[in-house]
């Protein structure tokens, strides 16, 4: 996400400096409360203050910035399929929103956006002799011949894109207008059919015979051969789309290409949902707010040895490596001085996924199974999303309502993440300190799943009424944990962290 790019140095320092401010708070009379109050507040119903201040922040700006900078400029000018990846980020909650809302005209904006973007696909050189189209990186900032994947189809930038087209187009296909929407809903869902075929059939590309055999054991080097990806969660999200799309519109079934649906994906389908399953820990949660709970945890100690998480067993203020200019990164502890956790896996930015993975995989559940051919066995569990929502409230939440902050991982370590990190483009990012991933519980969606514990919406209402606070303690908490919400933010920035969060805050349930 090139333009919310922030110095971890500049954000370590103000944590810093909020954190002695914190611990002044309560003998200076400063701690603001009213956060278990929040979900009785009408502005954040739909309909609410809210949801309008979101859509005529859409209107003055958002959309113009999405078509013209993301679509015409990076993705048609600059052939930099990275703008695929940034659009569902910056956009897929609020597809969300209008769904939950329904806004069927909103919808049919994202989707006029999301055609612009199937028009940039090209021939894809290796699908022959089924003449398919998709994306190829041809220039931008990540793309380079070093890294190689310059002229190349960068799979994640469309798997992502795509999740975030079919949840526009399942929307739209179960709106009252259908069909004025058909051509849109038609079009996302051949394509996407198509990649699904591209990506799980045949040959095992997804090297799930490998991986399905797997132990966290087996993991011995910082080589990320056998994790359970990004990739994999939204193949499946997909998946469960596209089954959904059908479900709803049958007559759709036959502008599918090749063999239809199933199309040889069944068995790659039914392995990744296997893979899911496994890979997928159940733990005991204790807390004070949600009580005895069972949560979810994900690639629980695959990614111990994982350069990313390697520090994940230093929780110290002070950074561990430094970056200058044009020269190597100077590491000032190093990796071996740490302690590895074991039980570290995904890391709560990554872990925004769940959000909409598991929101499509519920929603579908029935039509994935019909459509695919999958067995009850197969399919993960219809408490899993409640799971994960404990999991995020019982481990990953820190414990203060006042000033909500969160742990670097989803195990609920609070480390340091992606030291000396190589960004593969010539810059080097120091690292970021303990809870220094929080924004990613404002952006990321996970607001959403105050529907399983009110706490945790109350948390996201929380946090926008301090984003939205003149207090001083309110600005110098944003400021140091939730930067690019704070008016020191760059317009642009903050109009698109704002895009990201403000519509996982409103809630059609608050209605009542």
């Amino acid at each position: 996400m090139q333009a919310l790019r922030v110095t971890v140095d500049v954000k370590d320092r103000l944590a810093q400096a909020w954190q002695m401010l914190r611990a002044a708070l309560p003998a200076a009379g400063l701690v603001l409360t009213g956060a278990a109050h929040a979900q009785a507040d009408p502005d954040f119903r739909c309909g609410g203050k809210l949801e309008k201040e979101v859509w005529a922040m859409w209107d003055a700006s958002a959309r113009n910035f999405l078509r013209e900078e993301m679509v015409l400029n990076r993705l048609r000018k600059n052939g930099d399929t990275y703008a695929l990846y940034d659009i569902q980020v910056y956009a897929h909650n609020l597809a969300e929103m209008a769904a939950r809302c329904g806004s069927g005209g909103r919808l049919v904006e994202l989707s006029e956006l999301i055609d612009r973007a199937l028009d940039e696909m090209t021939d894809l050189p290796d699908a022959a002799p089924r003449s398919g189209k998709g994306w190829i990186c041809r220039g931008g900032r990540v793309c380079n011949a070093t890294n190689k994947l310059l002229n190349t189809e960068v799979a994640l930038n469309s798997q992502q894109f795509l999740a975030f087209a079919m949840r526009v187009a399942a929307a739209l296909a179960a709106a009252p207008e259908w069909p004025a929407n058909r051509q849109f809903v038609e079009r996302a869902t051949t394509t996407a059919t198509y990649h699904l075929q591209r990506w799980t059939a045949g040959r095992d590309a997804l090297r799930l015979a490998e991986r399905l055999h797997a132990q966290a054991g087996d993991v011995r080097d910082g080589q990320s051969r056998l994790f359970f990806t990004d990739q994999d969660l939204w193949i499946l999200d997909i998946v469960a789309e596209v089954a959904g799309v059908l479900a709803l519109r049958p007559e759709l079934s036959a502008a599918l290409p090749n063999s239809g649906l199933a199309g040889g994906v069944h068995d790659g389908v039914t392995k990744l949902l296997d893979l899911l399953k496994q890979r997928v820990v159940l733990v005991s949660v204790n807390s004070q707010v949600i009580g005895k709970a069972v949560g979810a945890d994900i690639d629980r100690g695959f990614w111990r040895l994982y350069r990313d998480s390697r520090y994940a067993g230093y929780g110290g203020r002070e950074k561990p490596a430094e970056c200058a200019a044009d020269k190597p990164p100077r590491v000032l502890v190093p990796p071996d001085k740490v302690r590895t956790v074991n039980t570290v896996g995904w890391d709560f930015s990554h872990a925004r996924r769940l959000v909409h993975v598991m929101g499509a995989l519920q929603r579908n559940r029935n039509a994935l199974k019909r459509a695919f051919e999958v067995t009850e066995t197969s399919m993960p569990s219809p408490e899993l999303p409640r799971q994960f929502a404990a999991q995020l409230a019982g481990a990953v939440w820190t414990g203060d309502r006042d000033y909500p902050l969160f742990a670097n991982y989803w195990d609920g370590t609070n480390g340091w993440y992606r030291v000396a990190y190589d960004m593969g483009i010539g810059t080097c990012a120091e690292g970021y300190a303990p809870s220094m991933l929080s924004d990613a519980f404002a952006t990321g969606g996970f607001v959403a799943w105050g529907t399983h514990y009110p706490i945790i919406g109350e948390l996201g209402q929380r946090i926008y009424r301090l984003s939205q606070s003149p207090d001083a303690p309110a600005r110098e908490f944003i400021d140091a944990y939730y930067s690019q919400l704070a008016t020191k933010a760059s317009a642009n920035n903050r109009m698109l962290t704002q895009l990201m969060f403000w519509p996982s805050v409103v809630q059609w349930s608050n209605r009542n």
